[in-house]
């Protein structure tokens, strides 16, 4: 949507017998194109002769509109919060409606959270990083995990980190320096040995197609030495197997580097025919770099899979290389945010 001038438009959803459903005013519009999207509950069944509205009237101008559609979507399984919400708000530093944290002498936000089960969790937290050294710290129990923020400074992105939750109740507290927290997200990670701490567990590999290729686990990393690259972009294989749902929203991260630079493609497909749901051809350099995105289901699959395809991918070179794997990270989200490539710890 677009305007010929700044101004505002309401949008309102309305049942089949014109009562309103959903309402959001004030809508700001720009001279560029922007992308609008609106979530709502709707409250019943109405299956005949609901309408979307897009009210412009009471102000000059031209208002140009494209691309609309109206789907259902499967609400995720994820707790997400909005940092302001902090169980101690009263004493922590709001700015924006973010959490402002300036040094570790910054109030920590307190959270009070139930978590399902046992295990591994991927927690996102949408972030404006100030200066070089920002960072983000949680803290639960005698655990803290810190994440080093860093991407471009003064922009917002979501970074992400695995964090070990118990069943029931979990305190949480959330310090940082020079960064402004907007939201935590917490859903469980569905991949398996996401940290690479029990050998190659869960793990796929495949090496086939004139390829010569190891794949290892060193110091909780995953090491590919690759000797030759075979003959096809399928050569060499390193996936893992998962459940995902129809209309459900998700987000993958994982680190890697290669000894060379290099393509590697990476996707969300099945193991049956091979269908792609989302794929990327990443390039791979020395540098270890989160490389992370976001997508929705089209469909329910038992043999959907996590893939990295190795081989003879567009024009690498087949010389002697040896690439690292680290942090795999799958899970359920509210909503896309988009795709990053930042660096990463070593």
């Amino acid at each position: 949507v677009k305007a010929n001038s700044q101004r505002n438009i309401d949008v309102v959803i309305k049942d089949s017998n014109n009562n309103i459903v959903y309402q959001l005013n004030n809508i700001s519009l720009s001279t560029e194109w922007q992308n609008k999207s609106i979530t709502f509950d709707m409250p019943y069944n109405d299956n005949s002769n609901c309408s979307l509205e897009f009210l412009v009237g009471g102000q000059p101008g031209n208002v140009c509109i494209d691309d609309v559609w109206l789907k259902e979507i499967v609400k995720s399984s994820s707790i997400k919060i909005e940092a302001e919400s902090a169980d101690n708000n009263s004493s922590i530093t709001i700015e924006n409606n973010a959490v402002k944290f300036i040094n570790e002498n910054s109030p920590k936000a307190e959270y009070s959270l139930n978590i399902p089960q046992n295990g591994d969790y991927v927690v996102s937290y949408k972030v404006y990083k100030l200066s070089d050294d920002a960072y983000i710290n949680l803290s639960v129990g005698e655990a803290t995990y810190t994440t080093k923020l860093l991407n471009d400074s003064n922009k917002w992105y979501i970074a992400t980190d695995i964090v070990a939750l118990s069943s029931g109740t979990n305190n949480i507290n959330v310090s940082g320096k020079n960064v402004l927290l907007d939201y935590i997200e917490i859903s469980k990670n569905l991949i398996t040995n996401g940290e690479v701490k029990n050998d190659l567990n869960a793990f796929g590999t495949y090496v086939g197609n004139g390829a010569n290729a190891k794949f290892e686990n060193e110091k909780g990393r995953i090491k590919l030495t690759i000797d030759n690259i075979g003959t096809a972009f399928y050569s060499v294989q390193l996936s893992q197997s998962l459940i995902l749902e129809k209309g459900k929203r998700y987000r993958v991260s994982f680190d890697a580097k290669s000894s060379i630079d290099r393509p590697v493609q990476v996707m969300i497909d099945n193991s049956s025919n091979y269908t792609r749901y989302k794929d990327y051809t990443y390039t791979f350099d020395n540098q270890m770099k989160t490389y992370q995105f976001d997508f929705e289901m089209p469909t329910t699959r038992n043999d959907a899979r996590f893939n990295f395809c190795i081989g003879s991918v567009d024009n690498t070179q087949n010389v002697p290389h040896t690439i690292y794997f680290d942090n795999f990270k799958l899970c359920e989200i509210d909503e896309i945010e988009g795709d990053y490539i930042y660096s990463a710890e070593e």
